[in-house]
């Protein structure tokens, strides 16, 4: 566990500049860790574990390092640190006891207006700031080969977003693969995460998928739904990218999905936070969210807190598309019934091939590839191969793997050369991405 000290050093700059409109004394800064203390051992979801983090944090108050603390944003962000060492879900924000107070008083207004108001239609202004982001359903499009992509940011509320995310499904429907990309989602709604899954499975199943555990209460099971208003796509290859800020309900959506055998993860490994809650607010100033359930996987027989889920496929979060791309390529162009589609996604395969592990030849090799071949001229210049046709311009040539080239311009040409392992190309062939070919052997 960090100490203190190296604590203090995180957050002391951050902090320094709030500390002058937050400034708290010693007696204000020991109450507000009691009560934090005590909300945490009153609400946390392991009863256990929250007296053991309340023990902790009266440790803390006994600290003679706290006594540099003079801020409520310096005490906030302390408290997260540590407690997040125990569970990612946790924090701490500083709010001020004013506006606690007032947080308190809407809290308790909104409660009565909606009580008295339970039989009226709902504000729809209620939903204006996700109805603004497009309720977390960010770039749409359709990739090469017929490959759909969706990022996702969030997981709003499924009553307000649930046309957009139908929408969003629909315009996929007829997509040969699919990428959502999960890498700066931080979470949300599990109804959210409960749509988007059964979309994934079969028509007609109430599949068990996960079981939230409070501290209090009966166990909460979340099963598919066995009617999509989208429809059901149980067999499109799906692909999840991951990363370090893929946090709670993205982290559910890809680890159930996982776990499943469903889809393909790919990137990092997630933030680890497995465990929903609620925000509760301390008197001495400070909101705190707590968990106050775990989450239960039917197969796993656990879930992913603290440890984060792991990606079948591992690679740096920034090049999980192009390697999810790369995956689904490949795939389809060694599956696929239909000559046109297996030699488009054959292309589009060694494209992105040559982005992810670039060939490098030699000077031996290109000079093994340098010649006229019929009306083309090749020539090595500067270290690169350069092609021009009589009576055109010259067009400098990138390598893709060994023997094949692509023109600097487009991606629409490529350049073979055969029997260069003998020393010496003997042909040159024209390949076009619509799948036309011209060969010419090498002039005498």
């Amino acid at each position: 566990m960090k100490t203190l000290f190296s604590i203090l050093a995180l957050v002391l700059i951050g902090s320094a500049a709030d500390a002058q409109d937050d400034a708290i004394d010693p007696a204000s800064r020991s109450a507000a860790i009691a009560e934090i203390g005590t909300l945490i051992a009153d609400n946390y979801f392991d009863a256990g574990l929250a007296r053991q983090i309340a023990t902790s944090l009266d440790a803390l108050n006994q600290d003679a390092d706290i006594e540099t603390v003079t801020s409520g944003n310096m005490l906030a962000a302390i408290l997260t640190d540590q407690l997040q060492q125990t569970d990612r879900h946790f924090e701490v924000r500083w709010r001020g006891a004013e506006q606690v107070a007032q947080t308190r008083a809407e809290w308790a207004a909104q409660e009565a207006q909606e009580a008295a108001a339970a039989n009226e239609p709902a504000d729809p202004d209620r939903w204006a700031s996700l109805r603004r982001n497009n309720f977390a359903f960010g770039e749409l499009s359709l990739l090469e080969a017929n490959v759909g992509y969706l990022n996702l940011t969030g997981f709003a509320p499924l009553e307000p977003a649930e046309p957009t995310a139908r929408a969003a499904l629909a315009y996929l429907a007829h997509t040969d693969a699919l990428i959502i990309d999960l890498r700066e989602n931080g979470g949300g709604s599990p109804d959210m995460v409960q749509y988007l899954l059964s979309h994934f499975l079969p028509a007609g199943s109430e599949v068990l998928y996960n079981t939230f555990l409070p501290r209090a209460g009966e166990p909460v099971e979340m099963r598919t739904l066995p009617a999509h208003p989208a429809g059901h796509r149980p067999d499109v290859p799906l692909y999840i990218l991951i990363g370090p800020e893929t946090l709670s309900a993205a982290e559910a959506l890809a680890y159930h999905l996982q776990a499943m055998q469903r889809a393909t993860l790919v990137g990092e490994t997630t933030a680890g936070g497995a465990n929903p809650g609620d925000f509760f607010l301390a008197s001495s100033g400070y909101s705190v969210f707590i968990p106050t359930a775990t989450s239960r996987n039917p197969v796993t027989g656990t879930n992913w807190d603290g440890i984060g889920v792991t990606p079948d496929i591992a690679v740096p979060a920034g090049l999980a598309l192009d390697q999810a791309r790369l995956e689904i390529y490949r795939q389809i162009a060694a599956t696929s019934e239909v000559p046109d589609q297996a030699f488009a996604a054959d292309w589009q395969a060694g494209l992105l091939a040559a982005e992810l592990d670039p060939w490098v030849p030699s000077e031996r090799q290109l000079q093994a590839y340098a010649g006229q071949y019929g009306p083309r001229h090749v020539s090595v210049v500067d270290g690169e191969l350069v092609y021009q046709r009589e009576g055109q311009e010259a067009h400098t040539l990138l390598p893709l793997r060994e023997n094949m080239f692509r023109f600097a311009e487009t991606s629409e040409y490529r350049l073979e050369f055969a029997g260069a392992g003998s020393g010496r190309a003997d042909t040159l062939i024209l390949r076009l991405e619509n799948g036309a070919m011209d060969a010419s052997p090498r002039s005498p």
